[in-house]
């Protein structure tokens, strides 16, 4: 859950295979307190909490590491994947990674030990998410349900846990966690065909699903029953990120394009063009009132999600949004903040309750940066 009104930015070119160093530090403080970790090697995926940092890494180790996120300290390692590891997820006790190696793994965090493998992608895992039930989540054991998921009556139709994956093969593929549960993983349940290219990106809850794909389509699908609903078109060009609002009963999808489209999920129909970028809108954000989209153009803009109406255009970047760092006030569109940690460049950000976490390339390595909201609260 990101600080109330806030949103980060990045801005990056491909990053190279270069050292890792990690540090803990405060906002109020650009200087580092804590090292954890130094390996050649990309970190392509992170998930925080206010407990610990999760880091995916690519080439060429191709792990997973957890970090205690207050004291850097590194409490274990997941190693099985092949190769790179460029989609991950955690819930609990459970963290589900996909890989260039087109395998899915299920993974205990208590033990670092891996409990089941789905390998029938035939390309590289490029997202996945955990389906969870809502409100059962609470019954699962050691998951604490986020912000996002809204406590309403459960609905019958998505009865259990489950894995959805997209691949570059154009598939996508549900199983059950059975580590969720007591019954036996009977592997993958359905593999959904429908998309022409590979899928970029996915958003999902319960038993609705939608795609993003290079064929420049965005593909609704029902997983429980394993069939397509709609087929979206009116991109004329890649489609590169997906967000769902199911509350709304909308998603937005981000096209090279230069345009973001809102989308009834029941209807199938385009319900708004969101126009103004100028290149490639590759990555969007979803807040409850707010939609974040960043572009190859150097700019993002902050749409109302409810007309989609534009809010803001934020223009501090000088060169293109990727996934950085400064922070931005939503209700204003001002820049609060920048910070400056020696990075040329940065790859991703994730924001929890307390922490940011930030990683990105120094001409003497790779730099993954933890920022403390609260410094002054007390450890329990």
């Amino acid at each position: 859950m990101e600080p109330e009104n806030t949103c980060f930015s990045l801005h990056s070119p491909k990053p190279p295979p270069v050292s890792l160093l990690c540090h803990v530090v405060s906002p109020n403080n650009d200087q580092p307190t804590t090292g954890i970790h130094t390996a050649p090697t990309r970190a392509a995926r992170l998930q925080i909490d206010n407990d610990k940092l999760v880091m995916a890494l690519a080439e060429p180790d191709h792990l997973i590491c957890m970090y205690a996120i207050r004291t850097g300290t590194l409490i274990r390692e997941f190693i099985g994947h092949k190769s790179g590891v460029w989609a991950m997820q955690y819930a609990g006790n459970t963290l589900v990674s996909g890989s260039t190696d087109h395998s899915v793994r299920v993974w205990d965090m208590s033990t670092g030990k891996t409990t089941h493998v789905f390998g029938e992608h035939t390309r590289a895992v490029r997202c996945l998410q955990l389906l969870l039930p809502v409100p059962s989540a609470g019954q699962i054991s050691g998951y604490k349900a986020s912000a996002s998921f809204i406590p309403d009556a459960p609905t019958p139709r998505l009865a259990e846990p489950l894995i959805v994956a997209g691949g570059r093969d154009g598939s996508l593929r549900k199983s059950p966690i059975a580590a969720f549960t007591t019954a036996d993983n009977p592997y993958v349940r359905h593999t959904l065909m429908g998309h022409t290219a590979q899928i970029r990106s996915l958003a999902g809850h319960r038993h609705i699903v939608c795609t993003a794909s290079y064929d420049s389509t965005v593909c609704v699908w029902d997983v429980v029953e394993g069939r397509r609903v709609h087929q979206l078109s009116g991109h004329t060009s890649k489609v590169y990120s997906v967000v769902y609002d199911h509350g709304q009963a909308k998603c937005w999808s981000a096209s090279m394009d230069a345009t973001v489209r809102c989308w009834d999920v029941h209807s199938g129909q385009c319900l708004a063009v969101l126009e103004g970028h100028t290149a490639l809108v590759g990555v969007l954000e979803l807040s409850p009132h707010w939609l974040v989209s960043a572009s190859a153009d150097s700019t993002l803009r902050v749409w109302s999600t409810h007309d989609n109406s534009l809010a803001y255009e934020l223009k501090e970047h000088s060169s293109a949004v990727v996934y950085g760092i400064k922070m931005w006030d939503t209700r204003s569109g001002i820049k609060v903040r920048e910070f400056d940690f020696g990075m040329w460049c940065a790859w991703q950000v994730k924001v929890s309750e307390r922490y940011c976490a930030v990683v990105g390339s120094t001409h003497a390595g790779v730099k993954l940066v933890v920022m403390d909201f609260q410094p002054e609260a007390v450890e329990s």
